[in-house]
């Protein structure tokens, strides 16, 4: 079976390099919640970080971060050759998390 990377069109990823967040910080913040809402399935392969630093137009120093932050929390899983996927099996503590978060704000 090809590798294949998920474009990123599916999900749109704007940033803005005017807020005081920094980049990483946001692309990360905007995969999370994709991966949290489903709106990335789990086990859906990502763009690799030069490929998606491309599209985006920003250094693949930024994109680097934002994976890896992710995959420290459990939102991302890497294996060499074969590319970073979405965790199958998110941590509980932060999908409850993420879901008591956004009901205290609705």
């Amino acid at each position: 079976m090809p590798k294949r990377a998920v474009p990123t069109s599916r999900v749109a990823i704007l940033l803005d390099a005017r807020l005081s967040m920094p980049l990483y910080k946001q692309l990360y913040e905007r995969f999370r919640r994709v991966i949290l809402t489903g709106q990335l399935e789990r086990g859906t392969r990502l763009p690799s970080t030069r490929q998606l630093a491309h599209e985006l137009g920003i250094a693949r120093t930024t994109v680097v971060l934002a994976y890896e932050q992710l995959l420290l929390e459990g939102y991302l899983q890497s294996q060499v050759g074969q590319g970073t996927r979405v965790a199958h099996d998110l941590p509980v503590p932060l999908v409850l998390d993420e879901l008591t978060h956004r009901k205290s704000y609705s």
